[in-house]
């Protein structure tokens, strides 16, 4: 509740969300957002966790929300989690999850039935073919 970014993620017009979309358009968005929480990682991940949490304050500040809490500020692993919180909100319904749950190893806690073999993709039967020496992935 006071998210700023629920009604525009709900709503069946993407005009609420996305102006200037034609029909037709083949589109590719990267966002203000995206941007700030993608450094917001790396600074996470590099150990710069006051950099980290001014950054997701900012993405929370601007759906309306207050800032994180002062009890995770120095637990990487609790910044982590509000991290991918913040990716999963901001980013909804624009395909970031999936992806972000393979990146970060943590698919197979998240998702049922999922084997680690479906993080990689099959190499392509031209390119077994092309180069003997290649191995397929696990799970093909």
């Amino acid at each position: 509740m006071g998210d700023a970014r629920r009604i525009p993620t709900v709503a069946f017009d993407s005009r609420l969300k996305y102006f200037r979309i034609q029909g037709n358009d083949n589109v590719v968005l990267f966002r203000l957002g995206e941007m700030i929480l993608i450094q917001a990682e790396a600074a996470l991940e590099t150990g710069k966790l006051a950099d980290a949490v001014t950054l997701i304050n900012q993405i929370r500040n601007r759906a309306g929300l207050s800032n994180v809490s002062d009890s995770i500020v120095n637990d990487q692993a609790k910044l982590r989690d509000e991290l991918f919180l913040q990716r999963r909100l901001e980013l909804a319904l624009e395909g970031h999850y999936y992806y972000d749950l393979i990146r970060t190893g943590r698919a197979s806690k998240v998702l049922a039935n999922y084997s680690n073999n479906q993080a990689l993709w099959p190499i392509p039967q031209r390119e077994m073919l092309a180069n003997k020496k290649l191995i397929q992935n696990p799970g093909y």
